[in-house]
């Protein structure tokens, strides 16, 4: 069955909210709020929202591991100038001039990162299947878990009683034990 139009723009716009993670967290929190209200209505909206909140939460981590090693190395290529001032006083220590390109590695990963969330949303959008390369088994699995009715914990029970019911018509003898 393919998804409706307003399904894939909501799958859309959890994808692409990837961009408000630049300067803030709006991005992942509006792909959870998707999530959260479309997770009972839509299959589809359900695994799409899920997979971009999950992916957008590890490559904010990702991206953010990255900016304290560069901040550290950074850090570290000053320590010269902190024993020896005397020595740099023209110009910083040569080091940190690799360093400060060095950022290029955080930007870089931003940007792909960025770019494959927005490839995710263009995909759904036409109404094609979309999986992350790394974490979309993961959310398939997790969304699979997820409930689409009530999914109350007791109705979850009610369905194994209901579906092992047959087990409890078989005569039972009184020889065995």
């Amino acid at each position: 069955m393919q998804p409706t139009k307003d399904e894939r723009l909501l799958a859309t716009l959890a994808h692409a909210s990837v961009v408000a993670n630049t300067a803030n967290l709006i991005g992942l929190i509006m792909a959870a709020l998707i999530w959260g209200t479309q997770r009972e209505k839509s299959p589809f909206v359900r695994f799409q929202a899920l997979q971009a909140v999950i992916y957008q939460s590890f490559m904010l981590a990702i991206g953010m591991l990255l900016t304290l090693i560069w901040a550290g190395c950074l850090g570290l290529s000053l320590i010269p100038v902190a024993f020896r001032p005397d020595l740099y006083t023209t110009s910083p220590p040569d080091i940190f001039w690799l360093v400060l390109i060095g950022f290029v590695v955080p930007l870089g990963f931003a940007l792909v990162a960025m770019l494959y969330g927005l490839y995710g949303a263009l995909q759904v959008y036409r109404g094609k299947p979309f999986t992350y390369v790394l974490v979309g088994r993961w959310a398939h699995s997790v969304a699979d878990e997820s409930p689409t009715s009530s999914g109350t914990p007791t109705d979850r029970a009610d369905l194994e009683v209901a579906n092992t019911s047959h087990l409890h018509n078989t005569p039972i003898s009184k020889d065995a034990g």
